[in-house]
């Protein structure tokens, strides 16, 4: 019984750190993303206004600043998406970094490497 005890208290704290830490990658990724969208929408803008104004090889280089602007913005809003911690695999060469589609998508499934994944409620997934 009193073994029965110890390991919920293990898993139970286990699980609060696991919480809080998706909680506070979370919040960065939020903070991050809200402060990265400001000044992207200036950018944004102002890039539109310039479309007009150029001939069309700079219309050309115009449209693919503005590609480059919609994949950051794409970026910005998983970021402000994020349920859970999953880690990318893809290089060993680099240190562990959060999988932004991976954590941000609630239907897909974690990595088969990494069963265990915190998410916003506390559960595993």
């Amino acid at each position: 019984m009193h073994w029965t005890i110890l390991q919920y208290m293990a898993r139970r704290l286990s699980s609060d750190r696991e919480r809080d830490t998706l909680r506070y990658v979370a919040g960065l990724a939020a903070a991050a993303a809200h402060e990265i969208n400001n000044p992207l929408a200036v950018i944004m803008g102002y890039t539109q206004l310039l479309a007009d104004k150029v001939d069309a090889q700079g219309r050309g280089q115009i449209d693919e600043i503005l590609k480059a602007l919609s994949r950051i913005q794409e970026v910005i809003v998983r970021m402000k998406r994020v349920t859970r911690i999953e880690l990318t695999e893809e290089a060993s060469y680099l240190p562990e970094m959060l999988d932004l589609i991976r954590s941000s998508e609630p239907g897909l499934p974690p990595h088969s490497r990494r069963p265990r994944a915190a998410s916003m409620n506390g559960d595993r997934r």
